[in-house]
């Protein structure tokens, strides 16, 4: 989910995986992540606290990064925001009308030609 920039299923599936029982390294991970999550979705709050819960049981070589990660969630949380439009996928016969006019620089519009349906 988080590759795919599916932040909410993301968070879902990762609230299930820390009500497991987890090695430590694990729920730092799922924490991190979690943290990451929240930040995406300009959730400055939730991810201060899931990334506070992730430097407590982080080890000392992955204390940096969740530093800068709480950093960035503290001072300028809208850094981390995804700000990537998804496109939707339509189908031809689903596009609007308009779209099968072209409008030139000048002002004046042209009709496309027809398109045969798919």
């Amino acid at each position: 989910w988080i590759e795919r920039r599916q932040w909410q299923q993301a968070l879902s599936e990762l609230s299930l995986a820390s009500q497991a029982a987890n090695p430590t390294d694990v729920e730092c991970e799922i924490y991190r992540n979690m943290g990451l999550c929240y930040l995406r979705m300009g959730e400055a709050q939730q991810a201060v606290t899931q990334l506070e819960r992730a430097k407590k049981l982080s080890r000392a070589d992955e204390q940096v990064e969740i530093e800068a990660l709480l950093v960035t969630a503290r001072s300028d949380p809208s850094r981390e925001l995804d700000r990537v439009v998804q496109k939707s996928e339509v189908r031809e016969f689903e596009r609007p009308l308009w779209e099968a006019f072209n409008e030139d620089r000048t002002g004046t519009v042209e009709a496309l030609p027809a398109q045969p349906q798919r």
